[in-house]
């Protein structure tokens, strides 16, 4: 896959994650049967952030081969 495809796939991937924020804010740290579908908005729009996450690094780690002699590290472990 070319930097440029997986450039557009950032680009997509992004739209989509500003498309679950913009249905609402993250929901409390309590759920109940009414913040139900906040929470659910707020599940989608933490895995499209990490999608996001994902797509960047590897668009980012291509370009960085291509451009550079040392190869990239790899992106920060995360931690839950």
């Amino acid at each position: 896959m070319t930097f440029e495809e997986r450039v557009g796939e950032l680009e997509r991937a992004l739209e989509r994650l500003d498309e679950a924020l913009a249905l609402g804010p993250a929901p409390s740290a309590e759920v109940s049967a009414t913040t139900l579908p906040e929470a659910i908005v707020g599940d989608a729009a933490i895995q499209r952030f990490e999608f996001s996450f994902e797509l960047a690094w590897k668009a980012l780690s291509g370009w960085l081969e291509r451009n550079l002699t040392a190869p990239p590290a790899s992106p920060p472990v995360r931690r839950r």
